[in-house]
């Protein structure tokens, strides 16, 4: 059975005026305040990814939530994008590189993002922000080993278990990229469910390790933001990347 689930991916939000911004993966404090006034006006119960993985995997159904993902957990997060989710009184869920959480140097992200602080963990925890893994180096997971794949996905959820004190439950895929080997590993590591950057808004059980999300950027808003919530939005997708979504 396919439940209509709205997951938004953003990345860093910021200003323009930031070191290394990036249209395609940057949205300002003023578009995401726009975004998340307009999902809470229409009605939408905007809530962590566990929680609503949990309301499909109950068949409880999902009528009337969203998700707000965010990938790449720094400092910008509780700088610009915390103050609008506590603003509206949204939760969200935010993807931390374990790397980058114990003040190592982290490849291939946007800008020149500051290290989340440990205050800056207690923060979130206090807004009801959920921390998932976006794995330990920020490496395409397909491109490792075995063994190395096993390391990466065991030892991210460690770390931010470690930190927050919280079990992790949910996964983004660095840069999106999956295989079904790569989905096998991250269920064998105990992860609940897991984000790519498929696209689409309907999802199925037997998804739960490719969970299709909705990019984000400045000027989706009105009936360009209304849209991705409906189950046009998937029926489009799927006409023009195919059946293979």
């Amino acid at each position: 059975m396919q439940s209509l689930l709205p997951i938004y991916m953003y990345h860093q939000v910021a200003p323009e005026s930031a070191p290394g911004y990036e249209p395609y993966l940057y949205v300002t404090p003023s578009e995401l305040e726009k975004q998340v006034a307009q999902l809470t006006g229409w009605g939408l119960k905007l809530v962590t990814l566990a929680e609503a993985w949990e309301a499909i995997a109950d068949g409880k159904g999902t009528g009337g939530m969203a998700v707000l993902t965010f990938d790449d957990l720094f400092h910008s997060f509780i700088k610009h994008a915390l103050p609008v989710l506590e603003k509206h009184g949204a939760k969200a869920t935010a993807f931390a590189i374990g790397n980058s959480l114990v003040g190592k140097e982290v490849k291939n992200v946007a800008g020149e993002p500051e290290p989340a602080t440990l205050a800056d963990m207690e923060k979130l925890e206090e807004a009801g922000i959920e921390i998932g893994s976006h794995g330990m180096s920020h490496e395409v997971m397909t491109s490792l080993s075995p063994a190395q794949l096993e390391e990466e996905l065991a030892a991210s959820r460690k770390t931010v278990e470690d930190i927050t004190g919280r079990e992790v439950k949910t996964l983004c895929y660095p840069r999106g990229i999956i295989s079904p080997r790569v989905e096998a590993a991250a269920e064998k590591a105990g992860y609940a469910c897991a984000c790519s950057t498929l696209r689409g808004n309907m999802h199925t059980p037997e998804e739960r390790f490719r969970l299709k999300r909705i990019r984000s950027h400045g000027g989706r808003e009105g009936m360009k933001l209304w849209y991705t919530t409906t189950r046009f939005y998937e029926w489009m997708n799927r006409k023009r990347y195919g059946k293979t979504l």
